[in-house]
């Protein structure tokens, strides 16, 4: 019995460490979570105090919310910091090469044209406008940020005393059991990408974000993170978890027959849906009803064919790989087995 005291130790170590590592994963997943809900209860605090009532029909105005346009801003700066620092010391294209920084810049450009540009103000006026706004952010901003990744830079950009730990966090939450499998699971992401599609275009929910900017805020906020997660599946370029292009030809054609159907569906109804747009589709020379099925017809034209070709360049990809034995194309290794630059 004695003989058997240190392996009891041993175990007794082992469990206390699991559990260390399980709370740190949680005290982690609460920190985003926080940053997750404090933009919004600060938006709604802006919306009550700083910036009143909505604005009149036809009137058009940049958007200066106090939180959004200082995260984009701080996003931003982080990532040329942090970038400057990796080309700094591993020459220009190494670490981070110049198509995704050219990505990067593309998505955090698409973020301001639809939340902080004069279309944001348009949105709240036409079904049509906010279903751009909603596509650019699903369709353009999220796919474009996923073919960056661009956390890894931006903890170059971080002090050192801070990148550590904030390093650590994030692997943590990247680690957690439930993110790394159901995060991943492209059946999850591509039903939570329809849900939220099919949910905030339902009258209840949508009026909702008409009455209500933390609504609104909040129907902004599951737009993205979904185009993040359901794009992140389907495109990353640095992740092995990422779908075989032949699931993710059937992932994005799925998309877009269900897309197709909700726009169908906006086009030819007989009655609006959306009361709240009356009295202010009427400045703008259109009815409601004209102005929803501008709205579907979006969504039904340009939106499947933006599916499509997404669709049609991997299956060209998979008829490479089915030709050259690879995962990339002409023999090109994939990310995982090239060599990681020491500043990523």
């Amino acid at each position: 019995m004695t003989a058997d005291l240190p392996q009891v130790r041993r175990l007794g170590h082992r469990d206390a460490q699991g559990a260390e590592t399980a709370r740190g994963r949680w005290r982690a997943a609460a920190v985003v979570a926080l940053a997750a809900v404090l933009p919004l209860i600060l938006a709604e605090a802006a919306e009550a105090h700083i910036f009143g009532p909505p604005r009149e029909p036809g009137t058009l105005a940049w958007n200066w919310d106090p939180v959004l346009l200082p995260s984009l801003i701080l996003a931003g700066w982080l990532y040329v910091r942090g970038l400057r620092k990796i080309w700094r010391k591993g020459g220009r294209g190494r670490g981070a090469a110049v198509w995704q920084a050219a990505a990067f810049a593309g998505g955090m450009l698409a973020l301001v044209v639809a939340l902080v540009s004069p279309l944001e103000a348009l949105a709240e006026q036409l079904a049509s406008v906010h279903m751009v706004q909603h596509m650019i952010l699903m369709m353009v901003a999220a796919p474009l940020l996923v073919l960056e990744a661009p956390v890894p830079v931006m903890l170059v950009a971080l002090p050192r005393a801070w990148r550590k730990p904030v390093g650590r966090a994030w692997h943590r939450v990247e680690a957690w059991p439930g993110g790394r499998h159901l995060l991943w699971n492209p059946l999850f992401t591509w039903l939570l990408y329809a849900a939220v599609n099919w949910i905030w275009h339902f009258p209840d929910f949508y009026n909702a974000t008409l009455r209500s900017n933390f609504v609104h805020v909040m129907q902004h906020l599951t737009f993205f993170v979904a185009g993040l997660l359901f794009w992140r599946v389907a495109i990353d370029p640095l992740s092995s978890r990422r779908m075989d292009y032949g699931l993710g030809v059937v992932y994005l054609f799925t998309t877009t027959v269900h897309t197709g159907v909700l726009g169908i569906w906006m086009t030819f109804s007989p009655e609006p849906w959306y009361a709240e747009y009356l009295g202010r589709t009427e400045v703008w020379g259109f009815t409601p009803l004209e102005d929803q099925q501008m709205a579907g017809l979006v969504m039904w034209m340009p939106g499947g064919k933006m599916y499509a070709m997404v669709a049609a360049v991997i299956f060209w990809r998979w008829l490479q790989q089915l030709e050259t034995g690879t995962d990339r194309v002409q023999g090109t290794p994939p990310a995982e087995q090239q060599p990681a630059p020491v500043t990523r």
